[in-house]
């Protein structure tokens, strides 16, 4: 069966690089934000809305409600969030698991240099 085509943030997750907002081009790591920030400041580009503002109509001012996202796209658009979220994780925790391993490495050697000095300060005292 043939694999769908994935779209570019989630092979960009994958491939663990930085995504460009298609708008305007900032660079956002994965799972930090590219989805909000497309919403927040470009808008739903594909429906022609503008960016979501938190002001207040002014007074007089026609409101014009905008449309939801539709339920396929919001699930996909949580799915890539997810799926970057996923690999950020999982960056955190090989390095935690890297960490740990140093960190036995390390009480390994501090045990052997205790061993040779109090070698060291035996053989010294007995030859003193």
């Amino acid at each position: 069966m043939k694999q769908p085509k994935q779209n570019k943030a989630v092979q960009a997750a994958r491939s663990k690089k930085k995504v460009a907002c298609p708008t305007c081009g900032v660079l956002y790591a994965p799972g930090t934000g590219l989805a909000a920030h497309i919403r927040s400041k470009h808008g739903d580009a594909a429906q022609g809305q503008p960016a979501a503002t938190n002001k207040a109509p002014a007074a007089g001012a026609a409101i014009t409600v905008m449309p939801l996202i539709d339920p396929h796209t919001h699930l996909k658009e949580a799915l890539v969030q997810l799926e970057l979220r996923k690999g950020v994780v999982a960056q955190e925790l090989a390095r935690k698991d890297s960490l740990r391993e140093e960190s036995l490495q390390i009480d390994k050697r501090i045990e052997a240099i205790q061993v040779a000095l109090k070698s060291w300060d035996q053989s010294m005292a007995a030859s003193g």
